[in-house]
């Protein structure tokens, strides 16, 4: 660990202002300084000093960006989208588009009708 005399920290600001990379900043003062500096040690002083942050030139992105299409609107049944806090939640057909029941809740806090809340809950089939 450095320690940050009053001189290092002047040729730091002075480097800074030079535009240099703070790998390239770290090397020269190790190197004038007799002292190991790494570039975060640098990164960091240079931080609580107050200089300004680098203006960082980003690579353009290599990947293009996924265009999503409207979903296909189930057949039978309803949407996700559709469904209000009172319809039932459970899952028709076998894979996308999916659809929902949408028949009304039975008022016990599950999120089914009364016909999937006991194949859901087989407690229910007993109890009625």
């Amino acid at each position: 660990m450095a320690i940050w005399t009053p001189d290092m920290r002047e040729r730091l600001k002075t480097l800074a202002e030079m535009d240099m990379k703070y790998t390239e900043i770290a090397a020269v003062m190790t190197a004038e300084f007799k002292t190991r500096l790494t570039k975060n040690a640098v990164i960091g002083m240079a931080g609580r000093l107050g200089v300004p942050p680098r203006n960082i030139k980003y690579a353009p992105a290599r990947y293009t960006p996924r265009v999503f299409t409207s979903r296909k609107k189930p057949v039978d049944g309803y949407a996700l989208e559709d469904l209000a806090s009172h319809h039932c939640r459970w899952p028709k057909g076998d894979g996308p588009p999916y659809s929902y029941c949408g028949q009304t809740i039975i008022p016990n806090g599950r999120p089914y009708c009364f016909t999937h809340a006991t194949l859901a809950y087989p407690a229910l089939r007993s109890s009625r």
